[in-house]
């Protein structure tokens, strides 16, 4: 890896970092283990948020873990560890009851996740550098209130 990609990485994890801490999510709250009312938009974006910012903040702790060890996982090495936080969050998501007028961009957000996550699957090295498979799902999420820790 060249300089500046390992200083961008740096960069982006300090960041995240900071988001994190700044935010104060995960912090181990019982909030994503209560029953959701059927399309009360709240609670289906509070829901939402929540379970992307737990399994987020597991994911930026993993990242800044590596920058700071100097161990730059492989392709491989990245879809084996973080596939598995990706999948957690379509299942969890999954689960939710999105408002009526939301359940159409929802569904389509679920298939767009799975698809990303098939083809990061296929191909571990989008889950590395410049072509990150989630980028446009994060965008469509964050369309319909679903930003995380934001």
């Amino acid at each position: 890896m060249n300089a500046t990609a390992t200083l961008t990485r740096v960069a982006v994890a300090a960041l995240a970092g900071l988001t994190l801490a700044v935010t104060g999510c995960g912090d181990g709250d019982d909030r994503a283990e209560r029953p959701a009312r059927a399309g009360a938009p709240s609670t289906f974006l509070e829901r939402g948020n929540d379970i992307l910012c737990e399994e987020r903040h597991e994911l930026a702790g993993d990242v800044i873990g590596q920058v700071f060890s100097g161990d730059e996982p492989s392709p491989d090495e990245a879809g084996a560890e973080y596939l598995p936080a990706y999948r957690a969050i379509r299942d969890r998501l999954a689960s939710l009851q999105p408002p009526a007028g939301d359940a159409a961009a929802f569904a389509a957000i679920l298939d767009d996740l799975g698809a990303a996550i098939d083809a990061a699957d296929r191909e571990p090295s989008l889950l590395l550098g410049d072509d990150d498979a989630f980028a446009q799902v994060e965008t469509e999420m964050a369309d319909i209130g679903l930003d995380g820790c934001a």
